[in-house]
């Protein structure tokens, strides 16, 4: 059987790429929480990762090693797969709910009120109001008037020449407006409120300003998270924390 092992890793390194802190909205890779991505020929998968802090919350947690669980599974010729938290005060509890796919208030149920599906929500709206501001903003120069920014259809906006940097502004937009369930037909409106009203080209700049809010408060605690991270571990990029190495049997 002839498989390319770098080839693999490659695929759950992009798998990775796609799981976001759910605070921070950054994905794991590029905060630097990925220590170890290894595969062999049969399809035996193991990710291992860490946190900024030993007491970061478990609800955060969890939701990220579920995520990158779900994001690496879909690769279509992984057999098995460990997903390990290392040096987290609920690492052992985390690490066998995940690997059993049960539901955090499962594992947590004297601390949990309600399970993470509402927590997920709450972020994955921030993370759409965050990305929306940053495209807007990027975009406000190009247009004669606010008006027909806002007016947007998704076909319009996904024509749009746009360069490196806002291209990938877009897409990141657009992966939070999917997630969110909004109407993908080509004629929908790109811009809306996180609830799906319509914008107002006269309140532009008070809503841009609410959502400019939203996006520092992440900011701010993505700095903080760093501090963190570069405190306890010292300064690493992704490639020094990712080790490509055959999966423990």
């Amino acid at each position: 059987m002839n498989v390319d092992l770098n080839e693999r890793v490659s695929q759950i390194r992009a798998c990775l790429s796609e799981v976001c802190d759910p605070e921070l909205d950054e994905p794991v890779t590029d905060l630097g929480f990925v220590d170890g991505i290894s595969a062999d020929i049969t399809g035996n998968v193991k990710v291992t990762f860490h946190l900024p802090t030993f007491w970061c919350g478990a609800n955060f947690a969890y939701l990220m090693a579920s995520d990158i669980r779900s994001a690496v599974s879909a690769l279509q010729w992984v057999t098995s797969l460990k997903v390990e938290l290392e040096e987290h005060f609920c690492s052992e509890e985390i690490n066998s709910g995940v690997e059993q796919q049960r539901a955090f208030k499962q594992i947590f149920a004297n601390d949990a009120e309600d399970d993470l599906d509402s927590l997920r929500l709450l972020f994955s709206r921030k993370s759409f109001q965050r990305r929306q501001e940053l495209l807007l903003q990027s975009q406000l120069l190009r247009f004669p008037n606010s008006e027909s920014l806002i007016g947007l259809s998704l076909r319009e906006l996904q024509q749009l020449s746009l360069n490196d940097a806002e291209d990938r502004l877009r897409d990141r937009y657009l992966k939070a407006r999917r997630k969110l369930g909004f109407f993908q037909e080509d004629t929908a409106a790109a811009f809306h409120s996180v609830d799906g009203a319509p914008l107002d080209s006269a309140g532009l700049n008070t809503y841009l300003a609410v959502l400019r809010t939203v996006r520092i408060n992440t900011e701010l605690n993505g700095a903080l998270c760093r501090g963190l991270l570069e405190a306890r571990y010292g300064g690493k990029s992704e490639d020094s924390l990712v080790v490509i190495a055959p999966a423990e049997p």
